[in-house]
């Protein structure tokens, strides 16, 4: 007995200095509290922020849907060299809905954007491609001509005013005239 205490003793101080206790800890208070750990994927170049308190059980009282990831892949556009291209490699010539021609737009932590309609289709909303999970901007988009013309940071359900600054730091690495985009409503 006094040989299996040696041992359990031995492998916590290993244990103890392979893992930080800090480490453990965390760990297991996120796994008791049923909190999700960042995985890959929730980890990229630009910081998110999460939806506000309050905005999923408001869109679940009123029908927004969330979508899946093949919805979410309908949605993605392609900045290159200044021009925006919808999912299927066509180029978005212009935005079309009931108010200016403005869509939105969410960004996610590796700069990929994702445009829609919330307008003229009201169950899609900023919380909508990501089914109410965290974004790295947020607003509504007008393209003309293939060019984004105006952006901005409005969005009800993210604080996406933090990480607006991203947002136009993507744009101008795929060739966007951040200068000559209208950050005043249409």
């Amino acid at each position: 007995m006094k040989r299996l205490d040696q041992c359990l003793s031995l492998f916590a101080i290993v244990l103890s200095l392979a893992v930080p206790t800090s480490s453990v800890a965390k760990s297991h208070a996120s796994h008791k509290h049923g909190a999700k750990q960042p995985d890959a994927a929730s980890v990229g170049k630009y910081p998110t922020v999460s939806i506000h308190s309050g905005k999923p059980s408001a869109d679940k009282a009123a029908g927004v849907k969330y979508l899946d990831a093949a919805q979410r892949e309908e949605r993605r556009v392609t900045i290159r060299d200044g021009l925006v291209y919808d999912y299927t490699g066509a180029l978005l010539r212009e935005t079309k809905s009931k108010r200016h021609n403005l869509n939105n737009y969410v960004m996610d932590a590796e700069g990929n954007f994702y445009l829609f309609d919330e307008f003229t289709t009201p169950d899609i909303r900023h919380s909508s491609i990501f089914a109410g999970g965290p974004v790295a901007g947020a607003g509504n988009i007008q393209i003309a001509d293939g060019k984004v013309v105006y952006i901005d940071s409005d969005s009800g359900h993210y604080p996406s005013t933090r990480v607006f600054a991203n947002v136009l730091a993507e744009l101008r690495a795929r060739g966007v005239d951040v200068a000559a985009i209208t950050q005043k409503k249409p």
